[in-house]
């Protein structure tokens, strides 16, 4: 038995600087060090690293210092590659487009051209990071690492393979013969762990359909993946069963859309359970508002941030209800949770929350 300690990024976009983007890089060093007392086991980069395809060498120092403070292994940083880690051009449009149309029956040669060549900076930017090559020789849309001293399997896909237009919303694919001869070799009793860059509505509704009954069959206990910027959770599943949980951590840059945050998490190895910590920075420093557990036994666990004054509390929970503003129940399982204002007289009877549930 054993608790496993895990870090998510996405979308670090490094070759994009301004004042606060670089004050909430480093100042998210100073705060991985005073989390992680402990060392981290696993880190997920969940796509984006470079920015419009563009890389900075100050960037890969930026994620070294983020492994070394978390003492991470190195062979334990897993990274997936984003929409602006591909090279773009007029021909990748046109294949896209071919690509698009008959995405079971792509040519071998197309497909080397989609899934390899146009990311080959991002590959020669793993390599540097991880010391290990991207990918395996059977599949460039799908692989797995196999822990197997914990029976854990990271299972990464490759969502930006059709990404990299305007257009991308309903139009991206993952499920074809390549991916399904890599994930059927997973073990559903493992801890299946499934990391991608897009969320599952970003693709096709057929695919996205496949890939929920991939996920099924396979036991995926939690999806973690970025892309939207925003922190963002979404649960499957019905009264009788759970099925999945998505994870979406925001970026790491700040311009008018962009919320910074970041994902710490524990993995119970006996108890097939996953707890995730979501943390965002505001004017207050960074702060965690959430605590999310997979599957879900006893509903949302939730903790209000260890520091916040009172004077600040109207900001918080307006910021927190911009995600968590609707409760959505299957039988005695709640996903998203609801705001009332009402219970919030003072903070804390931020428990009362669960008491009412």
């Amino acid at each position: 038995m054993a608790i496993l300690k895990w870090i998510q990024l996405s979308d670090l976009h490094l070759y994009y600087k301004n004042f606060d983007t670089s004050f909430h890089r480093f100042t998210l060093i100073d705060e991985l060090k005073e989390l992680c007392k402990e060392d981290i086991d696993l880190l997920f980069i969940t796509g984006d690293i470079g920015y419009k395809g563009m890389y900075d060498p100050e960037g890969i120092k930026f994620i070294k210092e983020i492994i070394s403070s978390i003492n991470c292994p190195i062979n334990r940083v897993y990274i997936v590659p984003g929409n602006h880690d591909l090279r773009r051009s007029d021909a990748r449009s046109i294949a896209i487009k071919n690509a698009r149309s008959d995405f079971e029956n792509i040519e071998d040669e197309d497909w080397e051209f989609l899934s390899q060549f146009c990311f080959k900076k991002f590959s020669k930017v793993y390599q540097e990071v991880t010391n290990r090559v991207y990918g395996d020789a059977e599949s460039d849309i799908c692989y797995i690492d196999h822990l197997k001293e914990w029976n854990v399997n990271i299972i990464h896909i490759n969502t930006a393979v059709l990404a990299g237009g305007d257009d991308d919303t309903g139009n991206l694919y993952v499920c074809n013969n390549r991916f399904f001869e890599k994930i059927r070799k997973v073990n559903r009793d493992d801890i299946n762990i499934a990391i991608g860059h897009h969320g599952l509505n970003f693709l096709n509704i057929n695919d996205k359909t496949r890939l929920l009954q991939c996920f099924n069959q396979y036991g995926v206990m939690i999806y973690l993946c970025g892309h939207s910027h925003k922190l963002g959770e979404e649960f499957y599943g019905n009264s009788a069963t759970f099925l999945f949980q998505e994870l979406t951590c925001g970026g790491l840059l700040q311009d008018s859309y962009n919320e910074s945050s970041f994902v710490y998490g524990t993995i119970d190895t006996e108890k097939h359970e996953i707890v995730a910590d979501l943390y965002q920075y505001s004017k207050l420093g960074w702060n965690k508002f959430i605590s999310l557990c997979a599957p879900y036994k006893q509903g949302v666990s939730i903790e209000k941030p260890d520091i916040i004054a009172k004077t600040d509390f109207d900001e918080w929970s307006s910021s927190f209800s911009k995600y968590y503003d609707r409760t959505i129940k299957y039988g005695n399982i709640y996903s998203f949770l609801s705001i009332d204002k009402r219970l919030y007289a003072d903070i804390e009877c931020l428990s009362e929350v669960q008491n009412e549930m």
